[in-house]
């Protein structure tokens, strides 16, 4: 149904959009549905590929920065409220800030190598190495902080 109650037919003219007339195969938001499907998806696919990378740039990056914040507050606010060792909390705030800083350099380095790999049109490899690092920090940082909990260090 179109304007007042009329029925759209294929010989009836188009609405005007804007106060002029537009070509009947472009939509309001200019896109063109007889644009070919395969096309589209091969326009579409690196651009999604793209933005997910992206989102994992900044998931990598939000991490490093959330391993920071967490390395200040072992390492300077949590002596000050427990009145624990000063130095054993300032070496895993330490530890802390290590893992936050690999965290935002790998970020950088997987950013340029799925940059280089889209632009060849090559795949790109889970770096093992990285997670090995990160899942090592991770678990040594842990039972270290569980330790010093249990301790009241």
């Amino acid at each position: 149904m179109t304007g007042e109650g009329r029925q759209a037919t294929p010989d009836a003219p188009r609405e005007q959009v804007g106060g002029s007339r537009h070509d009947p195969h472009v939509d309001v938001l200019g896109a063109d549905p007889r644009r070919d499907e395969a096309e589209f998806r091969r326009d579409s696919a690196p651009r999604r590929t793209l933005l997910a990378a992206e989102r994992t740039y900044l998931a990598w990056l939000r991490t490093g920065l959330g391993a920071i914040a967490v390395s200040v507050a072992v390492g300077r606010v949590a002596p000050a409220l427990v009145g624990g060792s000063n130095l054993a909390y300032a070496l895993l705030g330490a530890g802390y800030s290590v893992l936050g800083i690999f965290f935002i350099v790998y970020a950088l380095v997987r950013a340029r190598r799925l940059d280089a790999a889209l632009a060849a049109d090559a795949p790109v490899t889970l770096d093992w190495w990285a997670l090995a690092i990160t899942s090592a920090m991770g678990i040594v940082l842990a039972v270290a902080t569980i330790a010093m909990v249990l301790t009241g260090l």
